[in-house]
């Protein structure tokens, strides 16, 4: 079944595209950890030492950021609505934490100390975001 959501595009598609692109491109697929980026710098900033903190990647498609935030010394999961995506991410990464919801039914007991949206919101209606920001927060 295919997932459609907002401006209803289809992240299922999407998946063949990136893998196929960057292999055939010889590009990497999963980001790796920059030790150094402006991103790790000022998420230090504000969070110190980012070992073992708690990284909620919420939208997390296949999982194209893990090696960049596990990298940093996160605790990463993630949330993607996509169940294709979280069966590649697995593929990739089968000891990782890839949860297959909707991120307004996101339901965690447990906390994080920062929740990671990459290129997700933009993709989401009005009455979406006001589900998904609650959630979230």
């Amino acid at each position: 079944m295919i997932n459609e959501f907002g401006d209803g595009i289809s992240w299922e598609k999407h998946i063949k595209e990136v893998l196929d692109g960057h292999r055939l491109k010889g590009d990497i697929i999963f980001y790796p950890y920059q030790p150094g980026s402006d991103i790790i710098q000022h998420m230090q900033k504000y969070m110190g030492d980012l070992k073992g903190k708690k990284l909620l990647d919420c939208g997390s498609f296949i999982g194209r950021w893990i090696e960049f935030y596990k990298g940093a010394g996160f605790d990463y999961t993630a949330v993607e609505q996509s169940s294709e995506a979280v069966k590649v991410a697995l593929q990739y990464h089968p000891n990782d934490r890839f949860i297959n919801k909707m991120l307004w039914d996101i339901d965690f007991k447990e906390e994080f100390d920062i929740a990671i949206n990459m290129a997700v919101l933009q993709h989401n209606t009005h009455e979406e975001k006001r589900k998904i920001l609650p959630r979230i927060y």
